[in-house]
């Protein structure tokens, strides 16, 4: 079974929407709130925040943000309390794709639905990828294969919560090669790492910019990454396509609020994400913290999402995650 989604693609050429925002005196009239479904630690967490200061600079008028976790349920928990807050620009949230879109997927009533939300521009697409401990007996993607082939369903894989972006690569992984493996649910991408360096499974899933640090210090191995080319961060993790494993995935992010917006609040919040992501000072800090920025203004990626929903929903019926 071969599952492609545009969530994975690193590399997509977009012309920028040009708006002139009018000001508005009254806003921001008070901390504006950036949702993470996330623990802190995980890489949805650490973009969010290296990315809060320039949000800032960039709404201007004094703006201050605070970066409020509200894990759980891969994300849910925080897209329901967005999607619950007033229209008004002083609540948003950091999405994580496709877990935003496949949260509703299956439920008798859906907890929020892609349409609440306004999507004012993606900030990063990060790469999955399957990783070990330095000192795994896998040392190779193919090691980790022949133990599974050997021992179905018994070979332990953390990954960020049922229904998210890792544990869907790991369901994709699985439907193109036909193994079977432990699903091990972690919180978040720093749970997925406290499990892999505690010993407690023998993989994990999780995205580059989480493992980047702990590749360098040489407490972690990526044996497959499920990027269309080896990261520039990481040129010596070889990709599962070289290794005959024709999996692409990976995890958009970016911001969006609950809508509609008044549209001069909603422009003004956009253009600041589009401005953050051509600051210089902004791109030099995502290098060195390994973040993979991709920008696209709010409209590219609604797209994404409208093509993705019907591939999603047949990977549900075929491989349901709840």
């Amino acid at each position: 079974m071969h599952m492609k989604f545009r969530t994975a693609l690193c590399a997509m050429a977009v012309a920028a929407v040009g708006t002139t925002a009018s000001a508005q005196s009254d806003y921001p009239s008070r901390t504006i709130e950036i949702l993470v479904g996330f623990a802190a630690g995980g890489p949805v967490d650490s973009t969010t925040r290296a990315a809060a200061p320039f949000l800032e600079k960039h709404i201007g008028d004094g703006a201050s943000i605070a970066v409020i976790n509200r894990p759980g349920a891969a994300g849910v928990v925080a897209s329901i309390a967005a999607s619950q807050a007033d229209p008004d620009g002083h609540t948003l949230m950091m999405y994580s794709y496709p877990a935003l879109a496949t949260a509703p997927i299956g439920q008798d009533e859906e907890p929020y639905n892609v349409d609440d939300f306004e999507y004012l521009g993606n900030v990063t697409s990060d790469p999955h990828n399957f990783f070990v401990a330095q000192d795994s007996p896998y040392e190779t993607l193919d090691d980790l294969m022949e133990a599974a082939r050997e021992n179905p369903g018994t070979i332990n894989v953390a990954a960020a919560g049922s229904g998210g972006a890792a544990h869907l690569a790991l369901l994709v992984f699985e439907a193109e090669t036909g193994l079977s493996f432990n699903y091990t649910p972690a919180d978040g991408g720093a749970g997925t790492l406290t499990q892999v360096l505690g010993g407690h499974v023998d993989a994990g899933i999780t995205t580059l910019s989480a493992l980047v640090p702990y590749v360098e210090e040489e407490q972690m191995r990526i044996i497959a990454s499920f990027a269309d080319e080896r990261p520039a961060a990481l040129p010596d993790a070889p990709t599962a396509r070289e290794q005959g494993v024709d999996v692409l995935w990976g995890a958009l992010r970016g911001i969006a609020a609950p809508g509609p917006l008044p549209d001069d609040v909603r422009d003004r919040l956009a253009e600041a994400v589009e401005a953050t992501m051509s600051d210089p000072e902004f791109i030099e800090l995502a290098e060195r913290q390994g973040i993979p920025l991709m920008y696209l203004d709010g409209e590219a990626f609604r797209e994404i999402v409208d093509t993705d929903l019907s591939r999603l929903n047949e990977l549900w019926e075929t491989s349901p995650w709840q």
